[in-house]
């Protein structure tokens, strides 16, 4: 009896070769005979040296192109927040803000402006705005409830800066001119950093050279051309209202903006075709799995089961 029990705890069933590729190829098939692809957050690439390096010298040469075209992005910039203060009638001086490292200069015009400490009417005011737009949060319907999270992130910062400035207005220690200059620099520093993040998410990938050229070329433009508008706003809505308004645009329209229109050129680089590893491209033919797959669906639609009859 013993014996008999050893036997069968140590016992292992055998499985032929043929019968295990065959169930490892039914793994991989899906209910109506298609093939189930791995999930791409599965997906590895495999690096060879010669992307590796390639993306790593690209990377360096555009950023070294945009560091020798500083200068005349300073004029650039100069001249957009010039024609912005003229299409609002403000007569406001500019300044330059930056460092130097070696033969590099890195500057940034700016803006010379003032604000002042709300008053007890903006203040109320900042109040009654903030406690309605908590209340329509709680009022969308499920379809919106991204933007419901969105406004109650709005208003908890908001919340904050009118405690601030209730109780210790005098004590901010920003001022709008140094808050102007600090974000151009930022933005001019942020533009600087798209080869190089590209070259580590994007230029490996399976690409013409030409697309990671005019991919990296746009996403550059566009922001070179958003951040003096974006900070130009900031500006005016601080100087026309008051500094309660720095936080939360400094929270949630500041460079968090500039890095969602990188993330969306990035997403629509990789939605070209080729914009991905070679094992990841679709095929056009049909895979071996698929098939077997359809054979083994017409060869069960053939068999009929027919019920017994009593005789």
């Amino acid at each position: 009896m013993s014996s008999n029990n050893s036997n069968i705890g140590g016992s292992h069933t055998q499985i032929s070769p043929d019968l295990r590729r065959r169930v490892e190829k039914l793994r991989n098939i899906g209910h109506f005979g298609g093939t189930i692809s791995q999930h791409r957050a599965l997906l590895t690439l495999p690096m060879r040296p010669g992307d590796l390096i390639s993306a790593i010298i690209m990377a360096i040469v555009l950023f070294l192109i945009y560091l020798f075209a500083l200068e005349y992005v300073f004029v650039a910039w100069s001249w957009i927040l010039e024609w912005c203060t003229n299409l609002f009638n403000m007569k406001i001086e500019q300044g330059s803000f930056g460092f130097e490292t070696g033969i590099i200069k890195v500057y940034t015009p700016y803006l010379k402006l003032g604000a002042a400490t709300p008053t007890n009417m903006e203040w109320s005011v900042s109040v009654i705005i903030t406690v309605i737009t908590l209340i329509i949060s709680f009022f969308l319907s499920e379809r919106f409830i991204p933007v419901a999270y969105l406004l109650r992130a709005l208003v908890f910062i908001q919340t904050i800066s009118i405690i601030f400035f209730l109780f210790f207005s005098n004590y901010f220690p920003y001022s709008l001119a140094s808050y102007h200059a600090v974000m151009m620099l930022a933005g001019l520093i942020f533009v600087g950093l798209v080869p190089l993040v590209y070259g580590l998410i994007y230029y490996i990938f399976d690409e013409r050279l030409t697309k990671k050229i005019w991919l990296t070329t746009l996403t550059m433009f566009h922001l070179l051309l958003l951040i003096p508008l974006q900070y130009f706003a900031h500006a005016y809505l601080i100087h026309k209202f008051s500094l309660m308004y720095m936080p939360i645009l400094f929270l949630m329209f500041g460079l968090m903006i500039d890095v969602f229109v990188l993330i969306a050129f990035y997403s629509w680089g990789m939605s070209w075709e080729g914009a991905h590893p070679p094992h990841v491209k679709q095929q056009t033919k049909k895979s071996k799995v698929e098939e077997f797959a359809q054979a083994t669906n017409k060869q069960s639609k053939k068999q009929e089961v027919t019920p017994d009859i009593a005789t």
